[in-house]
């Protein structure tokens, strides 16, 4: 069975920032933990 999946918390700021520096600002999931939180079996992805 999977893991329950937690949501990121949103930090709101004004004004918007532009979408590059939000990227920039974001933590990386790796990908393994997001399909394990989402119930995809390792063997079900392609690497």
């Amino acid at each position: 069975m999977a893991k329950s999946f937690t949501p990121t918390k949103l930090k709101l700021v004004r004004p918007v920032p532009s979408d590059i520096d939000i990227a920039q600002a974001s933590d990386i999931k790796p990908i393994l933990e997001v399909a394990e939180e989402a119930g995809i079996l390792r063997s079900e992805l392609e690497l």
